[in-house]
């Protein structure tokens, strides 16, 4: 009973290397817990950039708009009008709660402990994170903590239904808290949920329940009215705080987002495009692959053109990933979290190897990972203007 509860037949069969790189990956939890504490709530003089931070305190102003709960939930449990250090202490709360649905996540698959390191020190790990100061303060890592928790559900499937409802309403956050990245998670949700219940109207339900969140979400996508009631509820202290480190003299901040259109992100992508910036983005896409085929053991030579094109006939769904690569230049944000949906649902699906040793392969990908800083988004771009201009160069 308590070998399967606590999995405890893994740590019989482990060898001395194992148990060595064990207790190093949880050194390296407790080490990147404690540098994001103290990143957050064990200094005052943190600073959140604008971006990420004014996206937080997106709320529900008497109205329903998109990417509102976070900031709903922040408000709910603040006292004092003054967002920021609630904000701090939820952003804290849900690294822990990352790092331990991340390795209940490993711990309760088949990967080694070998494999568990090169999760948590590769590029997109926590040892990163925490070590450079990125991402964990941004919505992707929240819903990250709801992709983990479906994928940890779903190993325990005794109660069928109630698992189905429980992973629909944690789905559904995920699209209330950042509709594009759930956009990106839903693929790899829905095609758990096709393989690991035997009652194939599962899937259909979810794909109807999904889509009609996603619907609600896009008719209430917001508009500058919505987004200037936001911003003017907000303190004084909350506001100095984005708009002092904001360079931008329009307030391009998560808040004024909202009143935004696809067009406006068009544009971003665009530019991403013809600036050059594309280029190193195609590094760190390579770093994505290359990790995958490491860490997971999978034969890259079996991805043929054929078999691409088999899975992505019986998987649509994966086809919407390009999409929002296409319409929003986050790069970083849509890399960091394509990992880990990719690694556990390949685990999932007991589509890998389990890594019993170290090979040179793994030494280059820890050092390739130990020298690479993957940015969270908005390399340095030209002006749209600027492009054209260029591009009037080329062809006049």
């Amino acid at each position: 009973m308590l070998n399967q509860i606590f999995n405890l037949n893994k740590i019989y069969n482990m060898k001395i290397k194992e148990y060595f790189f064990l207790i190093f990956n949880i050194f390296l939890y407790a080490l990147s817990i404690k540098r994001v504490g103290d990143w957050t709530i064990f200094r005052n003089d943190f600073q959140i950039p604008p971006e990420p931070f004014s996206e937080l305190l997106i709320y529900y102003p008497n109205q329903f708009v998109r990417r509102g709960l976070i900031g709903q939930i922040i408000r709910t449990f603040d006292q004092d009008g003054i967002l920021f250090d609630t904000a701090v202490l939820i952003i804290y709360i849900n690294f822990i709660l990352f790092s331990l649905l991340l390795f209940l996540n490993i711990w309760y698959s088949n990967y080694s402990e070998f494999q568990h390191f090169l999760i948590i020190f590769s590029t997109f790990g926590i040892f990163h994170m925490s070590s450079y100061k990125q991402y964990f303060y941004r919505k992707e890592l929240f819903i990250l903590s709801i992709f983990l928790l479906i994928n940890f559900i779903l190993k325990f499937k005794k109660y069928p239904f109630l698992t189905f409802l429980i992973i629909g309403l944690l789905t559904s956050l995920a699209i209330l808290i950042h509709e594009g990245v759930a956009l990106l998670m839903f693929p790899f949700v829905a095609f758990q949920v096709k393989i690991m219940f035997s009652n194939k109207n599962f899937y259909k339900y979810f794909l109807y329940f999904c889509s009609i969140i996603f619907l609600l979400v896009i008719i209430n996508s917001g508009n500058a009215e919505i987004s200037n009631k936001i911003r003017s509820s907000l303190s004084s202290e909350d506001l100095s705080l984005i708009e002092q480190f904001s360079s931008s003299s329009e307030k391009m901040d998560g808040i004024a987002w909202i009143g935004k259109s696809i067009f406006d992100t068009l544009e971003l992508s665009f530019v991403l495009v013809f600036s050059g910036s594309i280029l190193l983005w195609s590094v760190y896409l390579f770093l994505l692959i290359y990790g995958l085929i490491i860490i997971t053991g999978i034969n890259y030579q079996s991805f043929n053109w054929n078999n691409i094109y088999k899975f992505l006939t019986n998987n649509k769904l994966f086809l919407l990933i390009p999409i929002i690569f296409i319409i929003a230049m986050d790069w970083g944000r849509w890399i960091l979290v394509l990992f880990y949906f990719s690694i556990f649902t390949l685990s999932s699906a007991d589509k890998y190897n389990k890594l019993t040793n170290i090979n040179l392969q793994f030494l280059i990908y820890a050092l390739a990972s130990f020298l690479t800083i993957m940015p969270e988004c908005c390399l340095q771009m030209s002006k749209l203007d600027i492009i054209f201009v260029n591009l009037k160069n080329i062809f006049t």
